[in-house]
């Protein structure tokens, strides 16, 4: 113990440990087990089985870093080509690399590979980034986040609670006593919130009562806005030509991602009336998730 008689760090991770034990009897383990390796799985052989982007004329060439709107055009030319070679083996390696991306919690995957999905599927039929495009970032973000979720429950949760402890105490009060509806929304506003970071609610979820499929109906609603906003601007990347007045002949797309954005604002609003806190909040006692930052 410390001088005055407060408990020092580690004293105070035991007492969080006691009355939410990290190892036990949990009999969803074998499911989320099970869960991870299917999923590590399917990773592994997409990205040992996919072809090359050597194989089609002038992919040897290919270096996705477009600093230029010349190398982007490149680039994405030769994406475009690689697609019409081999559109299925895109599709599912774009999802693997998605996964693999939202499970290591690399910051800005999702964003660039929803608008390079905007780009690659919006001309390849009349509404190809609603059709394709999206429900593949969708897919990507929901079940990568759950992979992360799966990823922090089986390693690193006492890391996890040793690095953020104020911070998962907070979230634990927040999901104390909620009915599974209340969970679901309360989640899905933290998911859409700028404030928390999406890569701590992966990571911290399992140390919280939380379900698994709270937390993945939770991410498929959270992460939609955000996937159609950006796959919306990579499709509208894509249609623009040199010399084109990009506001006079795209206004409407610029309107529609603005209403999106403004949309968002009102959704923590909402779910604060629908889903009150349980307990006192963080001005009570448990500090907000980024005290710690």
């Amino acid at each position: 113990r410390l001088r005055g008689g407060h408990k020092a760090p580690r004293e105070e991770r035991d007492a969080e440990e006691a009355k939410h034990p990290l190892v036990g009897a949990d009999p969803h383990r074998v499911y989320i087990i099970i869960g991870f390796a299917t999923v590590v799985v399917f990773i592994v052989s997409v990205l040992l089985l996919v072809p090359p982007m050597s194989s089609v004329e002038g992919g040897a060439e290919f270096i996705w870093r477009p600093t230029s709107r010349a190398h982007f055009e490149k680039d994405t030319q030769l994406m475009i080509r690689y697609r019409d070679f081999h559109s299925w083996r895109l599709l599912v390696a774009m999802a693997a690399v998605y996964l693999l991306a939202q499970t290591l919690c690399i910051p800005g995957s999702g964003t660039s590979l929803n608008v390079l999905a905007g780009c690659l599927y919006s001309d390849m039929m009349p509404g190809g980034e609603y059709l394709i495009a999206l429900p593949l970032c969708m897919f990507g973000a929901a079940v990568g986040a759950t992979s992360c979720y799966m990823l922090s429950y089986l390693t690193c949760r006492s890391v996890v609670l040793k690095f953020f402890p104020s911070r998962v105490a907070w979230l634990r009060q927040k999901f104390g006593d909620q009915r599974a509806i209340d969970s679901i929304i309360l989640f899905t506003s933290l998911r859409m919130s700028p404030v928390v970071p999406a890569y701590f609610l992966n990571l911290a979820a399992p140390l919280t009562p939380i379900r698994m499929w709270h937390f993945l109906v939770g991410s498929v609603i959270g992460c939609s806005p955000h996937s159609l906003i950006t796959v919306k601007a990579g499709a509208t990347i894509s249609r623009l030509r040199p010399g084109e007045d990009i506001l006079g002949n795209n206004l409407q797309h610029f309107a529609t991602l603005l209403l999106l954005a403004i949309m968002l604002m009102f959704v923590p609003l909402i779910s604060k009336r629908l889903c009150p806190p349980s307990g006192s909040g963080p001005a009570s006692g448990s500090p907000h998730p980024n005290s710690n930052v």
